[in-house]
């Protein structure tokens, strides 16, 4: 625009110019020199004597021609024209014939009149050069006059194009500025939207929002704030955020929160509190969550609050608290009641199972033989479905824990079948175990939890199978290309099998499936749940695929990595029973059992087999025995009166008294691996589980007799299907 009006103006500066006439205007003087040399000459061709006027004439156009020819001569537009043309040597030349002029003309009137043809004649010499001059000047004129006319329409279209230019700017300036003003305007527009939606949104807004100026007032609220802290809303009584605001501190007094304090904590970011105490001014006190932050207005920073009722909440904390403590104390009274119930009713199983072994002895009839098979099986039943439910309980309390060791996998799966095939013959089933012919080797994991839910895999399809055939496949899985070193486990009969709307829930707890016969096969239906708690607790996977009437398949993939270059612990494994006979060597036993019939079948088969047996009914009544006299053996109960066995255990193992070094063997109800720790810092040498088996007892005593109890790292408990499982037990330090 600046350039725009630069150019106009220089045009019409110089459409002014043309408009003023120039006095140094070249054709004009050349022309005017021509006239001024002729009318010299007609002045002295008319100089017929020397007369002073006519004289006079004369001189004064030689004035006029001289003046003409100087002007020309020294004239600025005349040199910057001529100056650069051959005219220069006219002008040199008309110069030199004026200045052989001068004397003659300037003399008396005589001598000008007597030297008139020799003025004329210089004068006549002059014409040549003035003719050249006046054609080259007007020749430079028209030359001058071509360029200023170019420069001019140079000016012209240059103006022109800037004027184009300018309009194209202002064309897109305006353009600019409608964009921008229907841009400004969309702003204002979802500006106002967005104020009016955020005023919807804190007006319908459960929290109390409040704008909190730099005194510590209440300069804005919602309507929310009105109902909560039931403000009067009258403008020219504002509030202060200490009057409503206040906090516990560690005594439990309340304080009020000061908005300054509250400010200067905002400064490093929002700020969010859950311990404050509204007090309306209705009176009401409930306990609100605080958030807080900085924000300008103008030059002035305010500070936004947000108050939230949370007494709701936390009355609603505070029952699922009290519900949850309920709930855990549930658990825990459920458990102590499984624990009480497993002792309560292990004990009279143990005399019952007990009180069946020595009837074997006393020679009874056929008939009796019968009786007294069918209360040892459904005594074993009822044994087996209490030690599933505690399984099951511990499982769902997450109380058990894995010990993996290296083991051999092989050993596992023989021993496994071996002890299965009696059940599996008896209806009439044919049990197989396929696996790799180069074997499985050792492995690393829980071999106990592994062969109790592979046990409960294989009891459960000899259950539902009759006649048929039962089969276990073992393979591990290449760790190349699942990535993992698994072990698959698939169990397939060729039993009832599962229908569709059972295969879903054949895992749950209390699931049990009816034969198609009718038939209802016995059991707790616990089995497979304790084997899916199991493998998940292992981090292994389970699952089933069945046909109603075609059979079932059973899989479990358990991580068993190889355990190579591992050292293993004491692998627990079926170890044989020593042999069903009598010690040669006579034992004094002494008897702790609190329950009376425990502690008839206890001394009845240690009588009978020929020991002297020392009976006690608590701890207290043991530890006076095992401090008056030696023993070579002590059968101590772990649940009694007065002092338990734990605790008998200790005392006699910390007193200089007799028994201080005598194997101690632990009875009870119900034993969980966690508390093996337990039980050898007690002092025990080993456990046994009731109800207790006289081979399991004639096995411990006899290892007493021959070796001694105290070196021995092996363990014997009797497990549902009357078969010693031997689990490590670390020897008691001497």
């Amino acid at each position: 625009m600046v350039a725009a009006v630069v150019m106009t103006s220089k045009v019409f500066v110089q459409l002014d110019d043309y408009g003023i006439a120039n006095q140094d205007n070249l054709q004009w003087t050349t022309s005017r020199l021509e006239v001024d040399q002729l009318k010299y000459l007609a002045a002295l061709q008319t100089l017929s004597a020397p007369d002073p006027e006519q004289v006079d004439h004369v001189r004064r156009q030689f004035d006029v021609l001289y003046s003409r020819a100087t002007a020309l001569r020294n004239g600025r537009v005349y040199r910057e024209v001529l100056a650069q043309d051959v005219s220069h040597a006219d002008l040199d030349r008309i110069g030199d014939l004026l200045a052989r002029m001068v004397p003659l003309v300037d003399t008396d009137a005589a001598t000008v009149f007597q030297e008139r043809d020799r003025l004329i004649s210089l004068g006549l010499e002059m014409a040549d050069p003035i003719r050249s001059i006046a054609t080259r000047g007007l020749a430079a004129h028209a030359k001058r006059s071509d360029s200023e006319r170019a420069g001019l329409t140079a000016k012209i279209l240059s103006m022109a194009a800037l004027s184009v230019m300018m309009l194209a700017a202002l064309s897109s300036l305006l353009f600019l500025v409608w964009r921008l003003y229907r841009s400004y305007r969309r702003q204002a527009e979802q500006s106002t939207s967005t104020s009016n939606r955020l005023a919807t949104i804190l007006n319908t807004s459960q929290d109390a929002v409040l704008v909190v100026g730099p005194d510590g007032r209440i300069e804005d609220t919602n309507a929310r704030a009105g109902d909560l802290l039931e403000l009067s809303g009258d403008p020219a009584t504002p509030v202060k955020l200490s009057e409503f605001l206040f906090y516990k501190q560690a005594d439990g007094r309340l304080k009020p929160l000061d908005a300054n304090v509250l400010r200067e904590t905002c400064v490093d970011g929002p700020v969010r509190r859950e311990d404050v105490i509204v007090r309306n001014f209705a009176g009401r006190e409930f306990a609100a969550e605080l958030s807080a932050d900085l924000a300008k207005r103008g030059q002035t920073t305010i500070c936004i609050c947000f108050v939230r009722d949370i007494s709701e909440r936390i009355a609603a904390e505070a029952e699922i608290a009290s519900s949850r403590d309920r709930a855990l104390a549930g658990e825990r009274a459920k458990a102590r009641f499984l624990a009480m119930i497993s002792h309560e009713m292990r004990t009279p199983l143990n005399g019952i199972l007990g009180a069946l072994e020595l009837l074997d002895d006393t020679g009874l009839t056929p008939d009796q033989e019968k009786f007294t098979r069918i209360m040892r099986s459904s005594g074993q039943l009822l044994l087996t479905q209490i030690t599933d439910a505690l399984d099951l309980t511990q499982a769902a309390a997450r109380q058990i824990v894995l010990r993996p060791a290296a083991f051999d996998l092989d050993q596992l799966l023989e021993e496994l079948v071996e002890t299965q095939q009696g059940p599996a013959q008896a209806r009439g089933n044919a049990l197989r175990l396929r696996r790799p012919h180069s074997g499985l080797g050792r492995s690393i994991g829980d071999r106990a939890r592994i062969y109790q839910v592979l046990l409960n895999l294989v009891s459960n399809a000899i259950k539902f199978t009759k006649d048929g055939e039962i089969t276990l496949d073992v393979t591990r899985h290449d760790p190349s290309q699942s990535g993992l070193d698994e072990v698959e486990f698939q169990v397939t009969d060729t039993g009832i099998g599962i229908s569709e709307t059972d295969l879903p829930k054949v895992f749950d707890d209390f699931m049990r499936v009816q034969d198609i016969s009718g038939d209802r096969p016995e059991g707790t239906g616990l089995g497979l749940g304790i084997a899916r708690q199991l493998v998940k607790l292992m981090k292994g996977n389970i699952g089933v695929e069945s046909e109603l009437g075609e059979g079932s398949l059973f899989w479990v993939r358990l991580p068993l990595p190889p355990a190579t270059g591992v050292v293993a612990a004491p692998e627990p494994s079926h170890v044989p029973l020593p042999p069903r006979k009598k010690s040669d060597r006579t034992l004094n036993i002494l008897v702790v059992e609190d329950n009376a019939t425990n502690r008839l079948v206890l001394e009845s088969m240690l009588t009978n087999d020929g020991h002297k047996v020392q009976l006690a009914c608590d701890g207290m009544e043991g530890l006076e025995c095992a401090a008056a006299e030696q023993y070579d053996l002590i059968l101590m109960d772990i649940s009694m009166p007065r002092l338990d066995g734990r605790e008998s255990t200790r005392r006699i193992r910390a007193s200089r008294g007799p028994n201080s070094k005598t194997p101690i063997v632990a009875l009870t109800a119900h034993v969980r691996a966690e508390d093996r720790g337990d039980l050898e810092a007690a002092g025990f040498d080993r456990v046994e589980t009731k109800p207790l088996r006289r081979e399991a007892l004639r096995a411990v005593i006899n290892q007493t007799a021959t070796q001694g109890v105290s070196s021995a790292d092996t363990t014997y408990c009797v497990d549902s299907t009357y078969h010693t499982i031997a689990f490590s037990l670390a020897s008691r330090a001497d």
